[in-house]
């Protein structure tokens, strides 16, 4: 690790400062501290992780000990009283923390430092606490082979070709920065009789799952990612290679009558070595918190840093009533298998199925804040794609459902994901505010969870600014590196940044998850139209043309479009469409709005504004682009235009509209 400059020295000192100001505030962690220091919290945490080698909360608790350590020197507080004032909760969870950290308990640090004096007390422990700065450990291939050479005295004839051997060999032993703690869990096997019982083995691997997902000192793969590596039957070397995850967590699931075994097994992917595995053998009505008891075991295993909060809030559950958490189960397991057109495939009959499961948990269990979270989710979902006699009612409904379950539990990540996507995509004038601080929340309580990530980078698309969508891109396409759209929406932010070649890339991985989506062959079309590349510009639109059954009768009126006109009589070509012979397909059903950015991207001024005022009329038919235009380039040379900006105050995005006027 680089040795910190001056400037990292100044921001470490700067931190202990602010933990220092606030050391006996039990409840002052990584946001208070991000706040305090003008940063949001993945800058944060980033910033940190990059100068230390340490997360957010591990430094903060280290000051905490090593402020401790100063005050327990000096002799003049008790254990207890010393963890109370340094912002411990708990004198026993203080003591384990200290003994782990230092090597001794600490009833015994006055007696370790009784030969210094007062003032290398004090130095010492302002060295230690500006010192943060994680040493380099020796690297282990390289320390062996010198008592390799050392001990048998290799000839120098063989020793240069057999040094590159060994070197090799123990650094493909040796973790990297980036896949320390990164895992894997597998989708879980059914091995019992009950077929019906899939729904269980499934709960039990997203429970888990979840459950890590928690720990900001892990970094685990999302559902997406397991769903999709688990399809391919692959050896667990390569499955570790393919997700960039070090670690593999697999196990299987046996109900029969009222007993269940849950066997896991926790692998090392990179070297394929064993680290763990154990049986868990429970009546079925004594299973509830089992996830959180494989989670912290997997999490000791590692070595990982865990905060109070962080196993709080593994080890609670929103339901004592077993009956009513296998309900909840049952939903979740037909909503999780329903809802993966945003996964893989979608069903309405699934999703209306698990609303009989998830209120019947809340017939069992009036209290029972997440089953509330998957009904609200779930009329979310059906109300969204159109499946209810009533899609008002649906939206309705769903933030009925979210004001309950965050009335019971005002932390919980679903609900709070649901509230976010209510009040900016629900219907009525969005909130846009309202909407990234409900995300951020269930960010917060759960850093990696897929609807919030997909959900607030498209947020980030329509408020920008564009180099926080990138950088918050850019950690969605790590954690979802299998998930379709999270390629396309990928692709999406490289065409605002005016990255074209890189959209393509994004695109082509979006079509290999999903060949048949026409909004790929848009963005294609696009990027390669300001690529100035016309036969590919044309390949995709035709593409598009031919999988709409009303529009496939013109696809080959394109070529002669180009041909005429080049790139522009492709745009002049979509507008006639749009005009005279609209199909079904978003960009040539003929809505106002696709004209309007037609014509802004052939630079007609007056045009393109007439059609985006008619088009706000019927913004519902092309919401999901026409909200787009604070953020996208093509619209910069209209952002002077004081009838553009009357559009842009109208949508409510005047607080956005930054982009350079053109």
């Amino acid at each position: 690790m680089k040795n910190p400059s001056p400037v990292d020295n100044a921001f470490i000192n700067k931190l202990i400062d602010i933990v220092l100001e606030n050391i006996s505030n039990e409840d002052f962690g990584v946001e208070q501290l991000a706040e305090e220091a003008d940063m949001n919290r993945t800058s944060l945490y980033r910033r940190v992780k990059s100068i230390t080698g340490k997360n957010v909360s591990q430094v903060v608790r280290e000051i905490r000990l090593q402020k401790a350590q100063e005050l327990l020197i000096g002799g003049l507080s008790t254990a207890s009283e010393v963890a109370y004032k340094v912002g411990f909760s708990s004198p026993s969870y203080f003591n384990n923390c200290f003994s782990k950290y230092f090597g001794y308990p600490p009833g015994e640090a006055r007696k370790r430092h009784s030969g210094m004096s007062a003032d290398h007390h004090q130095a010492e422990a302002s060295s230690s606490l500006i010192n943060l700065q994680q040493k380099q450990p020796e690297k282990r291939h390289g320390l062996r082979v010198k008592l390799l050479i050392l001990r048998y005295k290799l000839p120098l004839l063989i020793g240069i070709p057999v040094l590159i051997m060994l070197v090799i060999l123990f650094m493909d032993m040796i973790p990297s920065d980036k896949d320390k703690n990164t895992i894997v869990v597998l989708p879980f096997k059914n091995l019992g009789t009950e077929k019906e019982a899939e729904y269980f083995a499934d709960a039990i691997m997203d429970g888990i799952l979840n459950q890590l997902s928690i720990i900001e000192d892990l970094s685990v793969r999302s559902r997406t990612t397991s769903d999709f590596i688990g399809a391919k039957n692959m050896p667990l070397r390569k499955i570790s290679h393919t997700v960039r995850a070090r670690y593999i967590l697999e196990g299987s699931v046996q109900k029969t009558g009222d007993r269940v075994r849950i066997t896991v097994q926790f692998i090392d992917g990179k070297k394929d070595t064993h680290i763990w595995s154990e049986n868990f053998d429970r009546k079925y009505e004594n299973i509830l918190g089992i996830q959180s008891d494989i989670a912290l075991t997997v999490a000791s295993k590692l070595n990982a840093s865990l905060t109070e909060s962080e196993t709080r809030r593994i080890r609670a559950y929103s339901t004592k009533n077993s009956e009513a958490w296998d309900n909840y189960l049952r939903g979740r397991f037909l909503a999780n298998k329903a809802n993966t057109e945003q996964r893989i495939d979608i069903s309405p009959d699934g999703l209306k199925t698990s609303l009989r499961y998830f209120a019947r948990a809340i017939e069992l269990d009036s209290s029972f804040a997440q089953a509330y979270a998957g009904m609200a989710h779930t009329y979310l979902n059906l109300a969204a794609w159109n499946w209810l006699p009533d899609r008002v009612e649906g939206m309705m409904k769903a933030a009925q459902f979210t004001k309950k379950a965050l009335e019971l539990d005002p932390d919980c990540a679903e609900a709070n994901a649901v509230l976010g996507a209510l009040v900016i995509w629900g219907g009525g004038k969005p909130d846009f505010e309202k909407g990234r601080e409900a995300f951020q929340k269930a960010l917060h309580v759960k850093p990696e969870y897929p609807p919030v990530l997909q959900w607030y980078a498209q947020l980030l698309m329509i408020t920008g600014p564009i180099e926080e969508a990138r950088r918050h891109m850019d950690r969605v396409i790590e954690a979802e590196p299998f998930f379709w759209l999270m390629r396309n929406l990928d692709a999406w932010i490289y065409y605002f940044e005016g990255k074209h070649t890189e959209a393509i890339t994004a695109c082509k991985l979006a079509e290999e998850l999903k060949p048949d989506w026409a909004i790929t062959h848009w963005l294609f079309f696009l990027n390669y139209a300001k690529l100035k590349n016309g036969d590919k510009a044309v390949e995709h639109l035709q593409k598009i043309f031919q999988s709409d059954p009303i529009a496939m009768q013109y696809a080959d009126d394109i070529s002669t479009y180009y041909n005429s006109s080049g790139i522009e009589g492709l745009f002049a070509f979509l507008i006639y469409i749009n005009d005279n012979h609209p199909g079904v397909i978003d960009g040539i059903n003929g809505q106002p709005f696709y004209n309007g950015w037609w014509n802004a991207l052939l630079g007609n001024e007056d045009e393109s504004i007439f059609y985006l005022q008619k088009a706000l009329g019927k913004i519902e038919s092309s919401y999901t682009y026409f909200m787009l235009i604070a953020v996208n380039p093509d619209f910069d040379f209209l952002r002077g235009n004081p009838e553009f900006q009357a559009i842009i105050d109208k949508l409510g995005l005047s607080p956005y509209n930054s982009r350079t006027i053109i």
